[in-house]
This record gives structure tokens, sequence and C-alpha cells, in this order.
């Protein structure tokens, strides 16, 4: 496909921060100036990946209101003065003239950073069908280990970041976060001491060290 061809030129690693923050169900508004037919297909192909996200594809500033009262969407404008309305947006991604991602949040800004797993991933073969099953494929995996043991709860290992193209430290936090808010029981992540996302040992949010 065509238009994935170019989507994937556009963004290149981005696309993997892209994909973290709509499995997060986050609120994701892309910009650049016109035309603007690339990042409207950049929110088609990424909406596929988690459908429950809306997809609102061309928005303006008439669109303020609509914005402030959706839970989760992905979108794409051309109106740079969006960048300063905060309230509306959990990341804004600059498009313009290289992929820049501007976060809310810590959380959220070591989440977009692109990975080593990163630029390795884009170095393999990216097809249409692999890149929107990313989310079926980890929400199959960690179903099954949710059910595996609802006795006691069971620890992702190496082997299973692996088998769905993930890093056990790069996209721990990413893990941490999608289990939180998808509720997923009986799971949880082993800590391999990454120096990328130095996570406290009392918890799993970041440490302030």
């Amino acid at each position: 496909d065509n238009l994935f061809a170019e989507f994937i030129q556009q963004f290149g690693p981005s696309i993997f921060p892209l994909t973290r923050l709509i499995l997060l169900g986050k609120r994701i508004l892309l910009y650049s100036r016109s035309p603007i037919g690339s990042l409207c297909n950049a929110v088609y192909f990424t909406h596929i990946i988690n459908q429950s996200v809306n997809p609102l594809f061309f928005v303006n500033i008439t669109d303020l209101t609509m914005l402030s009262n959706e839970q989760s969407y992905i979108g794409c404008t051309t109106e740079i003065i969006f960048k300063d309305k905060t309230h509306i947006y959990d990341v804004f991604i600059d498009c313009d003239n290289e992929i820049i991602f501007h976060a809310n949040d810590s959380i959220l800004r070591l989440i977009v950073k692109i990975t080593p797993n990163d630029r390795n991933r884009l170095q393999k073969n990216v097809t249409l069908n692999s890149f929107i099953n990313i989310g079926n494929r980890l929400s199959r995996l960690l179903n099954q280990l949710s059910q595996s043991n609802i006795d006691n709860n069971q620890q992702m290992t190496k082997k299973n970041f692996h088998s769905i193209g993930l890093h056990q430290r790069y996209d721990r936090l990413f893990l941490d976060q999608y289990i939180r808010i998808h509720r997923i029981p009986h799971v949880t992540i082993s800590n391999p001491g990454s120096a990328f996302f130095p996570i406290s040992p009392c918890c799993s949010c970041p440490s302030s060290n």
C-alpha cells in the first residue's frame, strides 16, 4: 500500500512511540502546515491499532470545545495555536519539518522517546498487517498470562517481550502503564535494572533520583 509506505517514510521510528500512545488511549494531536493529507493518513493507520480511540482527522480552532470534552482521540490540524492549548491534548506532535513529540507529563515524555529497539524494529519489514496487529498481539499475550495462573501473579519474561517485538528494558514503563490503564490482573513486569527508565523499588513509578 503506497499510502502506508508514505506514512512509514514520513514518521520513521516515530511510528512506535505513536503506537504506544494510541494503545494507552491518549489524546493525540498531530500538527503540520498544509497540505495535511499525510497526517490524515497517519490518523487512519494509527487508529486501526486501537479503535476505541476516536479518529477526528482534521480539526481547527472552532473544534476547541469539542476537543475539551474528548477523553481519547487522535486528530490533526494546521493551526499551531493548538500547541498552547495543553488542556485539550496529552501529546502534541509537530510533524512540520521533523517529528517532535510534546508531552504534558513526565511519564509520557519517557514513553514517547525513540528507543534503540524502535530503530531496530524499523529495519525489519514493517507491513500494514504487522503494524495494525500490534495491539492485538499485545492484548492476546497479556490475556493469556493473566488467565494462566489466577491464584498468583504471572511475571512477563524477556521471551514474552520479544514475542511481540518489545524490549524488556525500553518498553517496561509503557507496559506498566498499559496494564494499569486496561486493568489487566495477575500480570507483573520484572525490573531489569534499566538506566533508561529508572524504576523505584517500591512501585512502578519513575524514581526521583
